[in-house]
């Protein structure tokens, strides 16, 4: 046997075992299926798990982990995890020294051995030994493949659904002769709630080791020691269980271990990018217990002699506890850890993700080269698991103080899982429902509240449109659902004591969800300028770079009277929404705040027309907004740096608050700003960008040009954008910016961030170098802006208040697509074949009987509306035809 050919594989199981040859066919190009190449040297491999191959540039990971524990898990085998604040894993600048690290060590003719990291970091010289490496990251793990010198090591890391982390190493001797081996492991938890590490750690840490029966098998607990406030001390840690399951043909040699740093890699000095130990198969300083001198760590190395085929498993268990108290109800001991015990764990991860994204499905078939059918089908499977991660974050993604929750960050993305995944949507919302004052106004982020119930920490800065989308995502969460419970649920509000230090206490007042929403509107309404009649954007609106306008001239008055025009537009789509909520679900008493709403809309939409409309030369633009007292305009034909610039998302929020529809001569306007702000990369924020130290913008200025909002591909915004030219009956134009935006496409060569979800921005300044790269990944609404896209206007599945409209774009580059949800209990597919011309002659069939539609007006598509009361209980097919 050997390593190069697919018959020497570890016992992973079936599905995982042809996984891995597959993987492993593609990366020596014998594979016998097509897969799909995306940019960043990765693939789609058949079942849609993703082949991340090396690459010089940017890095791939995926996200696992129950509730707020985040492990992050890199194709380049970086790892780092944290729950909240406690960092369990810490995340390493780039270059240097992994906190988790796997070695092997092949023993050589003549003695000593042949070092192999099994991770891609750290790099080690490996002697001109031939290596290949292939990562490939299923949505239940990671597996980190090596193959080298005859050998074969897989390596799979998960968390399991109580927050555990279980890491499982396979050796396989794919050689024709016997072969000895070592497989190291190498644990260096922080465990602290700490943003950083420092010298003083050490003092208040301990690394000891414990025998455990059975052969091979060993446990570390790591205890760390803090003091989180004067008189609150807190005892941290983590359990590192091992057992070794040698396979027929090998046999266990024995196992060293050491909790001293300096006996893995040979000095306090060393580096794990030289790792003596490794090299020379013994560990230099084995100690049992480290504490208070050096830095403590668990480290293991297991020696094996196998024969031609023969397997060695070694697993590994952590478990982590903060703040764990003394006696009976402290410490629950270390967990299990046993091979079948792991892979059961593994299997009820997959199973349970399968089960959560079930509820929505799509399927692209045969396309034009646009984009390609295959890939789209596969991305969606994880733009999906982008969504619900953004969805329900519990905060401190990144492990920084202000990675909170952001407000207006999870309605906008609750608002698309609630098409497959309702009744999660609906907790998250209720949890963040609580994040505002009685008097209406929103916080802009909110952490979760402490064990004694004390409130967390918040962001207090006044950015206007937090409401906005919480009202949107409300009522679009109704729509989908019917859910009117919702409204009647009891909620309360927080009251702010410090707003500089965002220190707020539990109000207690208490009201429905309903009365919230009322609470929100009026707090938005109350925040318009009285000169203009638009709403002031105090801090900021959505673009939250753009945070000058709002400053006062006046130096007593810290916000002025400058005005955001998209968010104008959105609490005018508000009112509506409003409206309807409670001429539905509002009692009697509701009837004069109906009458007030109107009126609001009417009063919105008149000073929309006369304020946010400018002129010049026979041609007109939609500002974005204007500082205080008009003293400047920005996205105009002068703005403060005295140039012309177009804006991209007042122009599309322009047609989805509905105010095209009252007036469609701007139409043409709009699509002459879309075609300015066109790029390489799809629809710019701005353009031009902001020069360094523009007047009356903020910190947007101060963002290099071409990159984040400041004139760069901000593919949330483009999404708006693109969500815009649907609306307007513009398919072909939009589907040019979706390929341009999604990260599979060839456009993407210097993609530096996960192919295979949604990245925040593309940025492009040729005098910086700068084309293509990325800010970030995964957590960035530019997923829900997509999926919604793809839901209600590709796929044109609109849910409403009475039934649901059908309208599917009337073009797009696939043959045929279909959509299968769940909507208030009934499952519907929705087909779409093209017919000839772009959606003329459409006909409907509803379970085989044909059906008529009607034509819209802006869009000039045709649809076709069903109420809810025709679906069926079992499952209803609609099938659009053209």
């Amino acid at each position: 046997m050997n390593a190069d050919t697919n018959d020497c594989w570890p016992t992973l199981g079936g599905k995982l075992t042809k996984l891995l040859a597959e993987a492993h066919g593609v990366m020596t190009e014998s594979a016998k299926v097509a897969v799909e190449w995306l940019p960043g040297n990765c693939a789609f491999l058949s079942d849609g798990s993703v082949l991340a191959l090396g690459r010089k540039i940017g890095d791939s990971r995926y996200p696992y982990g129950p509730g707020g524990f985040n492990f992050w898990a890199y194709s380049s085998g970086r790892m780092h995890c944290n729950d909240g604040l406690f960092d369990i894993f810490p995340k390493v600048q780039d270059g240097a020294e992994p906190v988790i690290a796997f070695f092997a060590g092949i023993e050589v003719a003549g003695g000593g051995w042949m070092p192999l990291p099994l991770l891609p970091v750290p790099e080690l010289q490996t002697g001109g030994l031939r290596v290949s490496r292939y990562t490939i990251m299923h949505p239940a793990g990671v597996f980190y493949c090596t193959e080298a010198g005859g050998m074969r090591f897989v390596l799979r890391v998960f968390v399991d659904t109580a927050g555990r982390l279980g890491f499982s190493c396979w050796a396989v001797n794919c050689s024709s002769e016997r072969r000895r081996y070592f497989v190291s492991s190498f644990f260096n938890p922080h465990l602290r709630h700490a943003l950083h590490q420092s010298e003083e750690d050490r003092w208040f840490r301990e690394v000891e080791k414990f025998p455990l029966e059975g052969d091979g098998a060993g446990i570390f607990l790591i205890t760390t020691n803090e003091d989180v406030a004067r008189g609150v001390s807190l005892t941290n840690r983590c359990y590192v269980v091992r057992k070794v399951t040698p396979g027929r043909g090998t046999e266990l040699i024995g196992v060293d271990e050491t909790t001293a740093r300096d006996g893995v890699v040979g000095s306090w000095c060393g580096s794990l990018f030289n790792p003596a130990s490794v090299y020379e198969g013994r560990f230099l300083n084995v100690r049992g217990l480290t504490a208070f001198t050096q830095e403590g760590v668990a480290a293991d190395m297991v020696h094996a002699m196998g024969i031609s085929g023969g397997e060695l498993r070694i697993d590994w268990v952590l478990d982590f506890a903060e703040g764990i108290s003394e006696g009976e109800n402290g410490d629950p001991g270390p967990p299990e850890c046993s091979a079948g015990r792991l892979d059961a764990a593994f299997w009820a991860v997959d199973e349970t993700s399968g089960d959560r994204h079930a509820g929505l499905r799509f399927r692209f078939v045969e396309e034009e080269g646009l984009v390609r059918a295959a890939v789209l089908n596969r991305f969606v499977e994880h733009l999906k698991r982008q969504v619900e991660f953004c969805a329900l974050i519990n905060g401190y993604v990144q492990l920084s103080e202000n990675s909170l929750i952001g407000v207006r960050d999870i309605f906008q993305a609750l608002e698309a899982l609630a098409f497959w995944q309702p009744a999660v949507a609906r907790g998250k919302m209720l949890e963040g429902m609580e994040y505002m004052t009685p008097e209406g106004r929103f916080f802009r982020q909110y952490s979760l509240p402490a064990e004694d119930g004390r409130p967390g920490r918040m962001d207090l800065r006044p950015f206007i449109d937090q409401g906005c989308w919480v009202i949107a995502a409300v009522a679009s969460y109704l729509q989908l659902t019917g859910d009117v419970d919702f409204l009647r649920r009891r909620c309360g509000y927080h009251e702010i004591v410090d707003e500089r230090s965002g220190v707020v206490r539990r109000s207690e007042k208490e009201d429905e969800i309903l009365m919230h929403l009322v609470r929100t509107l009026d707090y938005l309404l109350a925040m318009r300028d009285t000169r203009t009649g638009c709403v002031r954007v105090l801090y900021g609106d959505w673009n939250d770079a753009l945070d000058g306008m709002g400053v006062s001239r006046d130096p007593h008055e810290e916000y002025g009277s400058g005005v955001s025009v998209m968010a104008t537009l959105q609490v005018y789509e508000n009112t509506r929404q409003m409206c309807e909520i409670l001429e539905r679900f509002g009692n009697a008493d509701m009837r004069g705040r109906i009458r007030k709403y109107r009126r609001a809309a009417t009063e919105l939409r008149e000073a929309l027309y006369r304020e946010a409309i400018v002129e010049a030369g026979g041609e007109r633009r939609i500002l974005h907004g204007w500082g205080d007292g008009r003293s400047y305009e920005v996205g105009g034909f002068e703005d403060p740096d005295g140039v012309a610039r177009d804006g991209l998302t007042a122009n599309a929020f322009w047609v989805l608050s509905g105010m095209l529809e009252r007036d469609a001569s701007l139409r043409g306007d709009i699509l002459k700003a879309f075609e300015r702000l066109d790029s390489k990369y799809g629809l710019r924020t701005f353009q031009p960008a902001f020069p360094a130290g523009a007047p009356g913008v903020g910190r947007i200025s101060r963002l290099p040009a071409g990159t984040a909002e400041n004139g760069a591909v901000y593919v949330h915004a483009a999404a708006f954008g693109i969500a815009a030219l649907f609306a307007m009956g513009e398919p072909r134009r939009a589907w040019k910016q979706l390929a341009k935006i999604f990260p599979f496409t060839s456009l993407h060569e210097r993609l530096t961030h996960s192919p295979f979800v949604m990245p925040n921005s593309y940025g492009f300044n040729r005098d910086k170098g700068i084309d293509g790269e990325s800010m970030n990944d995964w957590q960035t609404g530019s997923s829900n802006a997509v999926l919604k896209i793809l839901i209600r206007f590709v796929m044109g599945i609109q849910p409403g208040w009475d039934g649901l409209l059908i309208r599917p774009a009337a073009w797009s580059p696939f043959r045929e697509m279909s959509c299968r949800l769940v909507l208030r209990g009934r499952r519907l597919e929705v087909r779409v074949v093209r017919g000839g011309k772009d959606g003329a002659g459409r006909s409907f069939l509803v379970d085989g009987k044909r059906r008529s539609g009607a034509t819209d007006g802006i869009s000039g598509v045709e649809g076709l509306f069903i109420g809810w009361e025709e679906l069926s209980s079992e499952e209803t097919l609609v099938e659009v035809i053209g």
